[in-house]
């Protein structure tokens, strides 16, 4: 039966028949000493012309997913303009500000942001951290509430419009002690 179902599938694309695919379920709960992928992108978005924040992309965190112990880990690649003008990349989580970095002259970063659970659903601390240098980190606590859902948002603003800020690729794990 899942050898025809897969045929079918494949005829169907072949003809050029639009196929849905389900969305992934995200359980409710995740076992102890987990790494859950909540989403991942490599489809380039990019903004010029303007200063104003630009919001990348946008991934929903579950109520209750994350636990009282449990981690959040976003991971993004950004490519920009080279000069002396601040790009700056910012992550938020439930709105707070949760980790940020004000580029220059490079023309590309990696930089990963951990949001720690701190023995409870509505305390975290998190580092920004590039993910091939070593830099001073500074914590950051926030007072998010994972008991409800609660968006990551990955952004870019410009310091001149005639810049350019591009999201690469990004992705958000949930990791369970």
């Amino acid at each position: 039966m899942k050898k025809l179902f897969a045929v079918l599938m494949l005829a169907a694309v072949a003809i050029g028949v639009a196929v849905p695919v389900p969305a992934l379920a995200v359980p409710a709960t995740l076992n102890a000493n987990t790494v859950f992928l909540l989403d991942q992108s490599a489809v380039a978005v990019s903004t010029t012309g303007t200063t104003a924040e630009v919001t990348f992309a946008t991934v929903n965190v579950p109520a209750g997913l994350v636990g009282p112990n449990g981690a959040i880990r976003i991971r993004a690649i950004f490519s920009h303009t080279s000069s002396a003008n601040a790009k700056l990349l910012k992550f938020r989580y439930g709105g707070s500000l949760v980790g940020w970095a004000s580029i220059t002259t490079s023309v590309a970063s990696d930089l990963q942001v951990i949001v720690r659970s701190r023995g409870t659903l509505d305390s975290q601390i998190t580092y920004t951290q590039p993910t091939a240098a070593t830099t001073n980190l500074t914590s950051t606590p926030t007072s998010v509430d994972g008991r409800i859902d609660q968006p990551i948002s990955i952004i870019c603003s410009l310091a001149v419009s005639t810049e350019t800020c591009s999201l690469e690729a990004y992705s958000v794990e949930v990791l369970r002690p």
